[in-house]
């Protein structure tokens, strides 16, 4: 495998394990990342794989130097050499102005999964078409996990690490710290909303704290008071406010299983 097509690899599967992260900014910066290897892709492949620029041949040095400069001419030729039968022109300039939105825009702007796996599709295929590479999504995932705990044994150097589990239903938390009533409570709830998408029940944060935190109901019921009171919960529901997910995130390397 080429040097810049294994690096391009890891660039992608950060995009992948960002954009899981369950934060604007992990989903934003997915974007961003997954646009600048499909820009990457285009030129790597266009400078080390093929024999079209230089004196004589499909495009001169210095007019293909200058064309580098503008993602949509490089995209214009790229489909005009290599016609792609499965990547969509339109739909990765698409892409690319809504990263130029985020990235130089004033505003920060919302991003959804589904636009950050859709963009990412239009990498893979690409990447197909001028490669002929082509991975599992199981490959990817693996890729994609790999990054992520790659970037957790980083974060474990300066933040407390806490894992996250589901087994048959039951959710767990393990850490061998010891944390605050209040701390172990939003684990509980963000661990649950993660695997359930919904809020958890007193019982629910019962049952899961009995792994290591072990609370009586009406202790957990006057915590849970204090967690509101502190605004760390939303006002109508038992979850966590997205401040108070980035508190946990500063102190804890959160690893999901």
């Amino acid at each position: 495998m080429a040097i810049w097509l294994d690096d391009l690899l890891e660039q992608v599967a950060a995009a992948i394990a960002l954009a899981d992260s369950e934060t604007e900014t992990g989903k934003r910066l997915a974007l961003i990342i997954v646009d600048n290897a499909v820009e990457f892709l285009m030129k790597a492949y266009i400078e080390n794989e093929t024999q079209l620029i230089g004196s004589g041949k499909t495009i001169k040095k210095p007019d293909w130097d200058e064309m580098k400069q503008n993602f949509r001419k490089v995209l214009e030729f790229v489909f005009k050499q290599f016609p792609s039968n499965t990547a969509s022109m339109t739909d990765i300039l698409s892409y690319h102005n809504l990263r130029n939105d985020l990235y130089h825009g004033a505003k920060p702007l919302s991003v959804q999964p589904k636009q950050v796996a859709n963009y990412t599709e239009q990498f893979k295929m690409l990447l197909n078409d001028l490669q002929k590479f082509k991975m599992s999504d199981d490959q990817w995932r693996k890729q994609a996990y790999d990054v992520s705990q790659m970037i957790a044994q980083k974060e474990a150097q300066t933040k407390i690490v806490i894992s996250y589990s589901n087994e048959n239903g039951q959710t767990r938390f393990k850490t061998d710290v010891t944390m605050k009533d209040t701390e172990a409570i939003m684990h509980t709830i963000h661990a649950y909303s993660h695997y359930f998408g919904t809020e958890p029940s007193v019982e629910d944060i019962e049952g899961i704290l009995t792994s290591g935190h072990a609370l009586e109901k009406s202790v957990i019921s006057k915590r849970l008071d204090h967690l509101r009171t502190q605004k760390k919960l939303l006002k109508t529901k038992r979850l966590l406010d997205p401040k108070a997910v980035e508190t946990l995130r500063k102190k804890f390397a959160i690893i999901f299983y």
